[in-house]
This record gives structure tokens, sequence and C-alpha cells, in this order.
């Protein structure tokens, strides 16, 4: 108070008893305003313990925690999702949670769980991230994913994610006879081919078992009765060869089983009616024989399932569209039927669903090109439809891929070989090829295609 007092003007001195009462009033009361003036400055000025200070201002800083720089097969999800983390000045995670948007910005795919909070310490990680699917010739794309932190003040927002697709490629294995028009299946891990015909035109009983481990063939039990245009497939590691040409021309009903355990055959119960270039595909444990044709060469719209508990054949719905030298396949348990050729020798580019629920068969988007005695095969939900003919002669060596969901067809790389008529089995989400013609001659090449 006495710093205050002798800051007060010196100001004339009373000289009655009234006007000393007024001055020492107002003295007091001047002392009292300029008090508060100091209080106020004090605090309002930054000048004392008292005021009111704005809050302090926080730095972030965001940036990759694993998961960037993985390579997977086109169209799989990455092995270990993305994840980012979130620190303070201090290098520490924050007290408060953060929200962290993932984003597909880069060769398609997508990314399930995409908004994401901080954990407490300070990570967030998507839930999954598929990288896109190849097309064309491509044999491997770039693929980007952003991780965006919602807020203010944070150092390197966004960040971005990088992986490399992989896949789309032919390699060329180790021959074989040479042969078109062939039976195959895959049992164990290994390749089994059977029958077709060979140079000159001739119906083989011939069978073989190729190790995609060894890349080399060896000799399996021939087929009894020795065909061609056989349908064909597995179930419970048995291989069934139905219907089929024989040596003599003549138009089969036969059913056998090869045992790969044992290297033995078996009859069945032959079709109900003799059929050659149908296709064979196996749902919901039957093997179903769709199209084809009969002893007098007439198409057949006919369908029978095989029923291997009961040995017994069962009619199913007709195929909308009569064709031979069809291909099929099975994607979530419906069947597929692909291409094929009509009496005029015409191919097609045709594509119908089968429904076993409803047993009712119905459109679909049709293949680029029409293609007759091509070959199918089905990985990770996606069939693909491989090379064919569309008159006959020349073949053509192109492939593209179907999606069910989209309903539609995109290209692929190209078969390295121009032929039809071959086999195709799927061994360890690889497919695999054997065989194949030109209608004049044959060849006895295996590939190997890495969707």
């Amino acid at each position: 108070m006495s710093s205050l007092s002798h800051s007060i003007p010196h100001l004339p001195q009373p000289t009655s008893l009234s006007s000393l009462l007024s001055w020492a009033a107002l003295r007091r009361a001047i002392v009292v305003v300029l008090s508060l003036l100091a209080f106020v400055c004090a605090g309002g000025c930054g000048g004392g313990d008292g005021g009111v200070s704005p809050p302090p201002t926080h730095h972030f800083t965001v940036a990759v925690h694993h998961g960037n720089g993985q390579t997977v097969l086109d169209g799989t999800a990455v092995p270990l999702p993305p994840a980012v983390r979130v620190t303070d000045e201090d290098g520490a995670a924050p007290e408060s949670t953060f929200t962290v948007t993932f984003a597909v910005t880069g060769g398609g795919g997508s990314a399930t769980g995409a908004v994401q909070r901080t954990a407490g310490d300070g990570v967030a990680q998507v839930q999954g991230w598929t990288v896109g699917r190849l097309t064309g010739s491509a044999t491997s794309q770039a693929n980007t994913l952003t991780a965006t932190v919602t807020g203010t003040n944070i150092t390197g927002n966004p960040v971005t994610f990088s992986a490399t697709a992989w896949g789309n490629t032919w390699t060329v294995k180790t021959a074989w006879t040479p042969r078109s028009q062939l039976a195959a299946g895959a049992v164990g891990g290994k390749l089994y081919s059977f029958g077709g015909v060979t140079t000159g035109g001739w119906v083989w009983p011939m069978s073989g078992a190729y190790d995609p481990v060894s890349n080399s063939w060896s000799d399996a039990a021939p087929l009894p009765t020795p065909r061609r245009a056989s349908a064909y497939g597995v179930i419970d590691d048995l291989i069934y060869v139905a219907g089929g040409v024989d040596n003599d021309g003549l138009v089969r009903r036969t059913l056998e089983v090869y045992d790969a355990a044992g290297n033995a055959w078996a009859g069945r119960t032959g079709l109900h009616q003799p059929r050659g270039g149908g296709s064979g595909a196996v749902l919901n444990g039957l093997l179903y024989v769709v199209g084809g044709f009969d002893s007098a060469g007439a198409l057949l719209t006919t369908v029978e399932a095989y029923n291997p508990a009961t040995n017994l054949w069962a009619t199913k719905a007709p195929i909308p569209t009569p064709r031979h030298s069809l291909a099929l396949g099975v994607v979530e348990g419906i069947l597929y039927a692909i291409g094929g050729q009509n009496l005029a020798g015409t191919a097609l580019s045709v594509v119908e669903a089968y429904d076993p629920v409803s047993n009712t068969w119905s459109s679909r988007a049709p293949t680029s090109v029409p293609r007759s005695g091509l070959g199918v095969g089905v990985v990770n939900g996606l069939l693909y439809a491989i090379s064919g003919n569309q008159a006959m002669d020349p073949a053509h060596g192109t492939v593209e891929a179907y999606d069910p969901i989209a309903n539609n067809w995109s290209p692929r790389q190209d078969f390295p070989w121009l032929c039809y008529q071959f086999g195709v089995v799927e061994i360890g989400g690889v497919l695999y090829t054997v065989g194949g013609g030109t209608g004049s001659s044959w060849y006895g090449y295996t590939g190997a295609y890495q969707p």
C-alpha cells in the first residue's frame, strides 16, 4: 500500500477540519482505485499469476506401424493388415484417441473395417486389405492404401501403404505323350491324364501321373475302355470318367472310376444314354455330365447327375442351349456351362448357370470371344476360360476370367500354345493343363497357370 501512496501527486494541504476529513476520504478512494487498476493490469496483461492463459497447443505425428511393402497374389488379402501409430511430442501414445480412415487409392481391390480408433498404444489397424486383380498381360501391379487421421496439427498425415500384386503367369512344364480330348483329374497333389486321341487319330488307353514337385511324368494304370471326348470329375479322391467315343467311333455310356491310391480301375453304372463331347463337373458330391452328342450325332440337352453313394444316375433340368465341346466350372454351389459348339460347327460364347436347389438354368454374361474345346478351371472364386477355337481351326490362345458376383469377364495372360481340347485341373491354387490339339495335330504340352 505504501508504494501506491507515494505515487499520489502532492496536493495543497487542507486548512480546516472539514476540509481535512474530505481530503482523507478522497485519498483513500484514490488508493482503492489504484489498487484495483494494479490487480487488473497484473491479470489481463500477463504480469501476474492470477490471470487466465490459453491452453497449450499439442502436436502429433502419425507414421507406419506395420504392413507396408507386402507382395501377394492378385485378388488376395495381404497377410499383415496395415496399421499406423499416432504419437505426441514426446514420442508417446496420446492420452486421447483418434479416428483413422483407411482407403484404397490405387490398383483396385478393397479394404474392410476401414474406419478405426487408435488403441491405448496409439495404434490403429485396418481389418483387411485385398489387392486388385491383374488384367490383360500384366503380371504385377502396384496397389496403394492411405490412412488419414482426423484432427489438426498432425505431421505425416495421411500415411500411404504400398503392396504389389503378382500372378497371371504361365510356366511351361515337362511334356508328355501328345494327345487331345483326354480326361484328367487331380488327387493327392498330382495331375492324372487318361485316354484321348493321338497322332493318326488313334484313341489310346494310356494313363499318366504328373508330379508338380518333381516336374515329371510317370505311367498309371491304363483306362480299361479307351475313349476320347469323355466327361470327368473327382469325388472323394476318386476320378470318374463318363461317356466318350471309342476307337471304332462308337459313342459310349461307360462310367469307370480310378483309385489313385491303389492305381486301379473299377466299373460303375453307365450313363442313361450314350454321350460324347459332353463336359463333367462335381457339385455337392454329385458328378454332373452336361451337353455332348448321342450315337446319331444329335446334340443333347439332357443333364445327368451321378451319385457315388447309390451308384445311380438322376436326370436334371435340360440345358437351354444344346452344344458339345463345352466346359463346366463350379463356384459357390452354382454350375456354369461355358462355350461349346453347335451342329453347324459354329463356336459359341454362351454362358449358362445351373442352380441345383431350384433345378433351373439362367443366362450369364457371354465370353468375349466364341470358344469351343476350351478348358475351364476355378481359383479363388473366379472361372478361367482358357483358349479354344472359333471355327474348328485355327485355335486362339486367349484367356479370360469370369467373376460370378459382378457377372463380367476380364482378359488375362494368353495361353502359351494355339491349341484346344486339353485337360485342366487345379492343384494348390494353380491351374495345370495337359495335352491339346488343333484337329490335325496333337501335343503333349503341360502348362501351369498362376492366376
